[in-house]
């Protein structure tokens, strides 16, 4: 049987060619950046607050105190 160059698969055979292949995995993906410790603190404390608010709300609308 003949086989064609379309037919072969095109997978990397070790790990030189696999990081040829899909690229340095020291790289950044493009996109946001990682965010910032004072982002954390803030973006902890929203959701903090948030939570509390949602129980009181939630208390309020069953009943309990």
């Amino acid at each position: 049987m003949n086989t064609r160059p379309e037919d072969q698969s095109s997978m990397p055979s070790g790990p030189q060619e696999m990081q040829s292949a899909y690229g340095n995995p020291q790289q950044r993906r493009p996109g946001r950046p990682r965010q910032s410790i004072m982002e954390t603190i803030i973006k902890s404390m929203i959701r903090s607050i948030a939570g509390s608010l949602g129980r009181a709300i939630m208390r309020a609308l069953v009943g309990r105190r």
